[in-house]
């Protein structure tokens, strides 16, 4: 696996793997989001879809399906019917990471969808709860240390999940995972302090950082970012990869 995604959101459509080609499109089109409204994937697949409505000259619709970290979304378009008139825009968490990390699943993500295309790559952030103590990661991580399972980090999906799991693999500490089944719930219990950390993109956390109650602290990478020129990269703080 490229080390890019461990730490990166790929965002794309897939639709499940059609049994015959017909005239498209005859119908509107409906985009199921496996991952609730707000979140950065949310917010492409609405980009998108306004665009493809405009080429398909069709209405297109987005459908939230949260729940079991995007399987609930990924099922639903399983059970549609296979002929692209139903089309899931989601991370790389469904078709890339879940076979690795679940050891069952209710549809095998390469067998039963065709990947239409890539859209966008963006970084993870390691996101502290502004009650946290801790000014630098560096603080944090030597008290993580000292008191093992102290403290959590939420995740709803497998992306979020693993960022989560790579984080206290490679700083040598010992993290509690708190399962949400949406985004907006757990950078909701991170703001007000029930949660500890969350890893997730910038976009998905920036009404919470106007609200001054989660802050970014990591990127997820190798390099700063330049709309987060003043949050250094995992490997500035000695946590690479």
């Amino acid at each position: 696996m490229k080390p890019f995604l461990l730490n990166k959101l790929l965002a794309g459509l897939l639709v499940a793997t059609a049994t015959a080609a017909n005239a498209y499109p005859t119908k509107p089109i409906k985009v199921i989001v496996p991952f609730s409204a707000g979140t950065v994937t949310d917010l492409l697949a609405r980009e998108l879809s306004q665009a493809l409505a405009v080429v398909a000259k069709q209405p297109v619709v987005v459908d939230n399906r949260t729940g079991a970290e995007g399987s609930i979304g990924a099922q639903a378009v399983l059970n549609s019917e296979p002929d692209g008139h139903t089309i899931m825009f989601s991370s790389f968490s469904i078709s890339v990471l879940d076979p690795f990390v679940k050891k069952t699943l209710p549809y095998d993500p390469v067998k039963d969808f065709t990947p239409v295309c890539g859209v966008a790559k963006i970084d993870n952030i390691l996101n502290f709860s502004t009650s946290l103590p801790h000014k630098t990661v560096a603080d944090f991580l030597a008290d993580a240390k000292k008191q093992p399972g102290k403290f959590t980090f939420g995740y709803s999906s497998a992306t979020t999940r693993l960022a989560g799991e790579l984080f206290q693999q490679s700083a040598g500490i010992k993290l509690i995972g708190v399962p949400y089944r949406a985004t907006v719930a757990g950078l909701t219990d991170v703001a007000s302090g029930q949660v500890d950390l969350f890893f997730i993109d910038q976009t998905s956390a920036k009404s919470f950082y106007d609200t001054g109650k989660v802050k970014p602290m990591v990127v997820a990478g190798t390099q700063r970012l330049k709309s987060l020129p003043q949050v250094p990269s995992a490997s500035e703080v000695g946590v690479p990869g």
